[in-house]
């Protein structure tokens, strides 16, 4: 949808919502390839752990693609990501020796997460190509839908 703004000058200027959506739906993958280096890593920036990050800019992806997801995509969706919520809320990744106080990770609950999130990053980007929402795999196959 574009919509033309008068500007002060009396010219006009035209924002298109799809090329916004397209650059923020860039700016989330982005942010998930340079986070997926190392998952456990505190993101300075966010101030949180970069599993953390991922999690929520796929869950960002994911509300770009809602409004055309069918039903059953969307009850598959939201069981994955409600499911590595939960996870979050109840278990604690990192734990403080008792007898060091060294903070070390918790390898069994470390490793159901990131398959966890891993399958949810497949199931979300697999989302946006169904839906023509990243870019094209080819050059000159298909075209963004705006």
């Amino acid at each position: 949808m574009a919509y033309d703004n008068k500007n002060g000058d009396g010219s006009y200027s035209q924002f298109n919502a799809g090329i916004a959506q397209m650059q923020r739906i860039h700016e989330l993958q982005s942010r998930i390839n340079d986070c997926n280096v190392n998952l456990k890593a505190l993101n300075v920036e966010a101030g949180l752990n970069n599993y953390e990050v991922v999690f929520n800019s796929l869950n960002s992806l994911l509300n770009e693609v809602w409004p055309k997801l069918g039903k059953e995509e969307k009850e598959e969706a939201k069981k994955n990501k409600e499911a590595i919520q939960s996870f979050l809320d109840k278990v604690n990744l990192f734990v403080k020796s008792g007898v060091s106080g060294k903070v070390i990770v918790m390898e069994d609950k470390w490793i159901l997460l990131r398959n966890a999130i891993s399958n949810y990053e497949l199931i979300v980007k697999t989302l946006l190509d169904a839906h023509k929402m990243n870019s094209p795999s080819e050059e000159g196959e298909g075209e963004w839908e705006y």
